[in-house]
């Protein structure tokens, strides 16, 4: 709220503060780290019939609270990304363990979710002086086309074809135009756990170069092939391919996939212990909607920091009981 300047309005405005970025990576990391936690206990727990009452009860209540205002902020703004992650999270132990989904209810409910997502992804806008009813009538209720000169049936979908295109332009470029990179990308964004440390990657690898700061700006720059105020963004595919192309694409989503079914059939049998696999899997389940347009790597970074600081403050805490104990 102190750093994030004009975007708690719902604007695009690049007004935010310097430490915006660190403070919400750090909010997120303490708040992901902490359900984990809460997640885990109740897993393990003996109870073996809990309704959705009894389960939110489950939890520490100040986490849920500070998690419902995070919500319902993220609402305001038009941010739907935080909406669907720690959603995931959050219920995945109650559909895991307590309440089996039917596909009807997974089909009606990815319905009119993706209906009211795709309202709310209007709201965001570049006008900083218009209320959140105001932006979700228009959006809501306008019959102006954003891509067309009249409404078509299935707009909402162009938004999905406009980051598929991603792909093809990678496809398209690498290697015909630019050669594969063998893994230097996936190395940037690995680097990038320490912060800052992305940037000096990219002056001793790339030569400062901005088009090479990432997939997304490669991207980026492939489509445009000219600088542009705004990103196109990348996906997991994508991301792979311009390091290692087909071949690594097949193998590293194939191996992928593998370990995350391992790591499922340890969970139904309720073979679970608090550990790097557990917060490996919460991750990449948590983000299962939103990783078609990120990457493995990227994400894979935020275990290594929840890590880090669970395993910082128990041993804070473990220290602590040791000297009141003495």
């Amino acid at each position: 709220l102190l750093t994030a300047g004009s975007f708690v309005f719902g604007a695009y405005a690049r007004d935010a503060g310097v430490l915006s970025n660190y403070a919400i990576r750090l909010f997120n990391i303490f708040m992901f780290s902490s359900i984990c936690i809460e997640l885990h206990k109740i897993f393990i727990s003996e109870k073996h019939d809990l309704n959705i009452r009894q389960y939110l009860k489950s939890f520490y209540f100040p986490l849920v609270f500070l998690l419902c205002i995070h919500i319902f902020m993220s609402f305001l703004v038009g941010d739907r990304g935080p909406i669907l992650t720690y959603s995931i999270l959050f219920f995945s132990v109650f559909f895991i363990k307590y309440y089996k989904l039917k596909l009807l209810q997974v089909f009606l409910s990815t319905i009119f979710i993706g209906a009211i997502l795709s309202i709310l992804g209007e709201t965001r806008t570049r006008v900083v002086d218009t209320s959140f009813v105001e932006r979700f009538s228009s959006a809501a209720f306008s019959e102006e086309s954003q891509y067309f000169t009249e409404p078509i049936p299935g707009e909402d979908f162009v938004e999905l074809a406009l980051s598929v295109r991603t792909l093809n332009y990678v496809v398209r470029d690498v290697p015909e135009e630019f050669d594969y990179q063998y893994g230097l990308f996936q190395l940037q964004q690995l680097v990038a756990i320490v912060p800052g440390a992305s940037r000096v990657y990219n002056n001793l690898v790339f030569d400062g170069d901005p088009r090479y700061d990432g997939t997304a700006n490669f991207v980026t720059y492939l489509i445009h092939r000219t600088e542009v105020d705004y990103g196109d963004g990348t996906s997991v595919v994508a991301d792979i391919y311009l390091d290692f192309g087909l071949i690594g694409v097949i193998f590293i989503l194939f191996a992928f996939g593998r370990i995350m079914a391992i790591y499922e059939l340890r969970m139904k049998n309720g073979n679970v212990e608090f550990n790097f696999y557990f917060l490996l899997f919460m991750t990449y389940l948590s983000k299962a909607l939103y990783l078609p347009r990120s990457s493995i790597m990227l994400e894979f970074s935020n275990i290594i920091f929840c890590l880090f600081v669970i395993w910082s403050v128990n041993s804070i805490v473990k220290r602590k009981f040791i000297r009141l104990k003495n």
